[in-house]
Order: structure tokens, then C-alpha cells, then sequence
């Protein structure tokens, strides 16, 4: 069985909860600070390996922060023996504000995620070689993403891209791509197709489908996916309908699930059905990576789904 390795980035969240944000020259009190690890690539990798072996290579400070991600996604069975450790830079960090309203103020430093160059990328090429699939976003820096594209290309493994956060890709990047998942959103950042019913899902696939992309899934939060593969099918999927609590790793745990079920040979309705499982769980749940279900809850969710759609 070939492994899926994921690429990407490794954060820690400081959370602050406010009334309202500090304005210029103001010093304000918050009612609750927490700290969770994040990472967009940390977090799908976390994901993915609820369901395949994981491969996982990024670039993290020398610092107690990055050692402590490190451990816990070891504890998850993630090779990490592809993850670089930087003396000069700390680990990404973010600095997030989220009001009483819910909206959020953040600010990142991308630290030692920024070390991820494409010469860090060639010296783990192999690794990239010998997996089925790689996962992206693009919280990497963009000429390593580019690099790792081609990589995937010479080497016959399915690059699967999650374009966010949103930014201008070139065609040479995305005629190398197997897979992508925009969200809704990102979805018109790249087309310029507002995504609002099927016609426009339609639309906006085909756009990605003319570079050559095989299979375009757009998620659409609570409403589920929409997926097109090139030529044969698309088709709307409803999602699982849940109360959600918190949805910050909502796509970050449907991304990674859904690749890892690729690496294992599941058809891409069947991983889109188990991504949509486990990510429907996630939103129950505070947190990116705390919120992400074991195998054996999402086998009993999916249980009683199944039952409640027979009563």
C-alpha cells in the first residue's frame, strides 16, 4: 500500500475571546485565551491518518511549540522524519481576536513555514516518489507548491491541491493537478463564477476541468459538495445534518480524510461520503485538530444516519 504524504503548514493559535477589537492605542481585557495547535497542512495531516498511513513534511521552529506539534502527530502514527526543524525561526504563530459576534481578527506569522523552500522540498523528493497521493494547500510557499506539482508529475502521484487561503495560481501549477477543492468561495476567486446553484457549480468545475484537473469537488459548508470529474459525472451531495459548534477545521478534516480514503483505494463518492462523516463530527466540537472523531465514532454516526434515514 503506498502512503499519502501530506505538505504543508504547522501553526499555534493563541485565541482570544473579546467583546468587541482592540482599537489603535486601546488595551482591552479578554474573557477567555486558549492555545491550540493548527497548521493547515498539520491539521489535515492529523486527519488523514484516522484512515491511512501518513506521511507528513514541513518545516517547524526549534522551539518547544514545533517539538510539542511534533509529538502529538507522531502519537497519530505521521511520519515525521520528513518534518525540518529551523534554529533561526519560530514556529508559525497566529494571533486571533474573535469577538461577541463571532467575527475574527487575525494575525499570522508564518515563520519557520516560510523555510519550506523548494530546495527543502528536493531533499525529500523521495517521499513524494513513493506515495500514491500528495495533499497540498497553499499556506506553503507558492514556488514550493509549484515545485512539488512537478514533482508529482515526473513521479505519477495524484497531487490533490486545496487552493486556500486563495491566491493567483499559474497554469502551468494547476495543469499538474489531479484534484482540487475550493470551497465556495474560493471557487469565484479563481473563475469569477459566484457559486450559487448547480448551474454555477457546473460552470465553475468546467473551468478548472480546461487545465486539465481530473476531478473538481467544491465544498459548500452545510449543503455538502459538489463533484465533477472530468467528462462523466457531477453531482450535488448532501451532507450530514448536525447543530455546529465550530467550524474552524471543518475542510482542513474533510480534505485530509478524503485523500487518505484515495491512498487506500476508495472510490472518490465513497472518500467523499467518509470525508463528509468526519468533518460533520468535527463542526459537533471546539477546535481544528482536538475536533477531529476517532474511526470507531464516525462507524457509529454513519450507523445511525443510516438507520434515521429508514424511520
Amino acid at each position: 500500500m503506498k502512503r499519502l504524504t501530506v505538505i504543508g503548514s504547522v501553526n499555534v493559535d493563541h485565541v482570544f475571546q473579546v467583546n468587541q477589537f482592540a482599537k489603535p492605542g486601546q488595551t482591552i481585557h479578554c474573557s477567555h485565551y486558549s492555545i491550540h495547535k493548527g497548521g493547515k497542512g498539520a491539521n489535515q495531516a492529523a486527519a488523514a491518518a484516522r484512515v491511512s498511513p501518513t506521511n507528513f513534511l514541513a518545516c517547524v521552529g526549534d522551539d518547544v511549540p514545533g517539538q510539542e506539534q511534533l509529538d502529538e502527530l507522531k502519537e497519530l502514527g505521521i511520519d515525521v522524519s520528513h518534518v525540518e526543524s529551523i534554529e533561526s525561526l519560530n514556529t508559525g504563530l497566529a494571533s486571533i481576536q474573535i469577538d461577541s459576534k463571532g467575527e475574527n481578527s487575525i494575525v499570522i506569522d508564518a515563520g519557520a513555514n516560510n523555510a519550506l523552500t523548494p530546495e527543502v522540498l528536493d531533499t525529500h523528493s523521495e517521499c513524494v516518489a513513493s506515495s500514491g497521493y500528495s495533499l497540498v494547500q497553499l499556506e506553503t510557499p507558492i514556488n514550493t507548491v509549484e515545485r512539488l506539482a512537478c514533482l508529482c508529475k515526473v513521479n505519477n502521484t495524484r497531487l490533490i491541491l486545496n487552493p486556500a487561503p486563495a491566491q493567483h495560481l499559474s497554469p502551468s501549477l494547476l495543469v499538474n493537478v489531479y484534484m482540487i477543492t475550493p470551497n465556495e468561495t474560493e471557487a469565484e476567486f479563481f473563475t469569477g463564477i459566484k457559486v450559487e446553484d448547480e448551474r454555477s457549480m457546473e460552470d465553475a468545475a468546467k473551468w478548472f476541468h480546461e487545465y486539465g484537473i481530473e476531478h473538481v469537488i467544491i465544498t459548500l459548508g452545510a449543503k455538502g459538495v459538489y463533484y465533477s470529474q472530468q467528462g462523466k459525472l457531477s453531482t450535488l451531495i448532501c451532507g450530514y445534518p448536525v447543530q455546529a459548534v465550530d467550524t474552524t477545521g471543518a475542510g482542513d478534516t474533510f480534505n485530509g480524510v478524503l485523500a487518505a480514503c484515495l491512498a487506500v483505494d476508495y472510490a472518490v463518492l465513497d472518500a467523499i461520503d467518509l470525508a463528509q462523516a468526519y468533518s460533520a463530527i468535527a463542526v459537533t466540537r471546539a477546535g481544528a485538530q482536538t475536533s477531529i472523531p476517532s474511526p470507531s465514532e464516525v462507524n457509529a454516526f454513519v450507523q445511525q444516519e443510516k438507520i434515521g434515514a429508514y424511520n
